[in-house]
C-alpha cells in the first residue's frame, strides 16, 4: 500500500467510523451525532472523493474489485469493534466536533474511538 492510497484508506476509516457513530449512538445514549456527520461530510466532500481513486486502486492490485463491499466490511468491523470501546458515542461526538475545525479529516484519526490499523493484503491459498 502505497502513502497516498494508505491516507486515501485512512480518510474513508474516518468517515465511517463517524458515519457508524452517527447511526448507533442515536437513541439512549443522549448523543446525536448526524448533524454532525452531514457537516463532516459537506465539508470534507473533495477528501472523500479524492480518496476513491486510490484506494480503488489498491482494492485492484489485492484482487478486490467491490470498493463498496470493502467500506461495508469496514463499518461491519468498526461497528463491532465499537462495543469493546468505553464510551465509543461519547468520544465520537467530540471527535466530531473538532472536525468542524479541523482542515483535514486525517487530523482526527488520533482522536477517534477507534485506531486505525493498516489493512492486510488478503491471503493467498496454496493450490496442491
Amino acid at each position: 500500500m502505497t502513502q497516498i492510497e494508505m491516507q486515501a484508506d485512512q480518510i474513508r476509516f474516518v468517515e465511517v467510523q463517524l458515519k457508524v457513530a452517527a447511526l448507533q449512538c442515536r437513541a439512549g445514549h443522549g448523543v446525536d451525532l448526524s448533524n454532525l456527520y452531514n457537516g463532516f461530510v459537506k465539508m470534507n466532500l473533495p477528501y472523500l472523493v479524492e480518496s476513491q481513486g486510490p484506494l480503488k486502486a489498491w482494492l485492484k492490485r489485492q484482487g478486490r474489485h467491490n470498493f463498496d463491499q470493502y467500506i461495508v466490511d469496514v463499518a461491519n468491523r468498526i461497528s463491532l469493534d465499537s462495543t469493546k470501546v468505553s464510551q465509543f458515542c461519547v468520544r465520537s461526538q467530540m471527535a466530531a466536533e473538532y472536525a468542524e475545525k479541523s482542515y483535514s479529516p486525517l487530523m482526527l484519526l488520533s482522536l477517534l474511538p477507534l485506531s486505525y490499523v493498516t489493512p492486510a493484503a488478503p491471503c493467498k491459498l496454496n493450490r496442491f
